[in-house]
């Protein structure tokens, strides 16, 4: 369960084929709390690539996400 926009983002992708023969591959970032699309790329005759959904997921950061003055703390439960 997500209680707000911007905590948790996932990644899915589709592909399929046109009538011409040509396969679409479509891969997004989609915000788990609102259902919000984040970001998409699709390409055509090609593949996609887990480094190429990693950068989107980076560069999308980058541009979505507040900056944190101070490093972020972990703490493990034991």
């Amino acid at each position: 369960m997500v209680i707000r926009s911007n905590l948790r983002w996932c990644s899915d992708g589709l592909e399929f084929t046109c009538w011409n023969g040509e396969v679409i591959r479509l891969a997004f970032i989609i915000d788990a709390f609102d259902r919000e699309i984040i970001a998409w790329t699709a390409v055509a005759n090609a593949g996609i690539s887990g480094s190429d959904v990693r950068d989107m997921m980076l560069e999308e950061s980058r541009e979505t996400l507040p900056r944190n003055p101070s490093p972020a703390s972990h703490r493990a439960s034991l």
